[in-house]
């Protein structure tokens, strides 16, 4: 259920983000994203407490994770410096600290 004031309640970011809905509680408990709980009217006419998320900060969630998916990829993948290209690297920054 999305509002008109930028939130969203924890199956409809489910949703958005393509995750079952116990990795979105997961983030909330663990302090990773942000959620405050609000009344809102049931099925039934009796208001019931729902976390309620900000888009923006399930946004950024998702591209604090893709960034570091990318970053792991990238170091996983990349072979190790041999002794000489470290060598090398040193000489060169220290060139431009004098």
């Amino acid at each position: 259920m999305e509002r008109s004031d930028g939130r969203i309640d924890i199956p409809t970011a489910a949703l958005r983000q393509g995750r079952p809905v116990h990795v979105i509680y997961h983030l909330i408990r663990t302090g990773q994203l942000a959620s405050e709980k609000v009344r809102v009217p049931g099925r039934d006419g009796r208001s019931v407490r729902k976390h309620m998320i900000r888009i923006q900060d399930l946004d950024a969630i998702d591209r604090l994770r893709s960034h570091d998916d990318h970053v792991a990829a990238i170091r996983a993948a990349a072979t190790p410096l041999t002794e000489s290209q470290i060598t090398r690297i040193r000489r060169a920054l220290e060139v431009r600290r004098q």
